[in-house]
């Protein structure tokens, strides 16, 4: 028994060491974007620095919209709005792992390692976007798709799949 309690407090230690990890990484992680936003929007001292930073850092992310199928894009606005990976496969007809695949492949594409650095970027470089780019760059979807929906969806046939 004693040998077991052991066992179980070696196990919970490691287990707090590993979320304290997990934790400072995305503490650090956090910092990281809002460090480059709030240079993005900075206009001190550097002039047309800070506006030429928010200028390049937009222009990636609309070539990043442009590579993302539109099931990619139906994800990313779900996650902008919190949305769980449940309710994503849900909306989109697909299973939880599917989600899971979408949300992995926006991780890797906007070089990020969390849902909430994903949420946070998209919702800030999102209100730079016009309506009709954005339409273009997602192949048809809105860009208030979410926001908007309604049952049914209109949209479906373009991002949902008949599983």
């Amino acid at each position: 028994m004693n040998e077991e309690s052991d066992e179980l407090r070696l196990r919970i230690t490691t287990l707090e060491t590993q979320l304290k990890v997990h934790k400072a990484q995305t503490d650090a992680a956090i910092e990281r974007l809002t460090t480059m936003l709030t240079e993005s929007l900075n206009t001190d001292d550097r002039g047309g620095q800070a506006a030429s930073q928010a200028s390049h850092c937009l222009a990636w992310f609309k070539n990043v919209l442009g590579t993302m199928t539109l099931k990619q894009h139906a994800t990313l606005q779900m996650l902008m709005a919190h949305q769980g990976n449940s309710k994503i496969s849900e909306v989109i007809g697909v299973k939880d792992n599917a989600s899971k695949m979408y949300v992995r492949a926006l991780m890797q594409k906007l070089e990020l390692r969390k849902r909430a650095e994903i949420a946070m970027l998209a919702n800030r470089l999102m209100k730079d976007i016009p309506e009709d780019e954005y339409s273009r760059l997602s192949n048809g979807l809105p860009k208030n798709w979410w926001r908007d929906r309604q049952e049914p969806d209109e949209f479906y046939s373009m991002y949902g799949s008949r599983q």
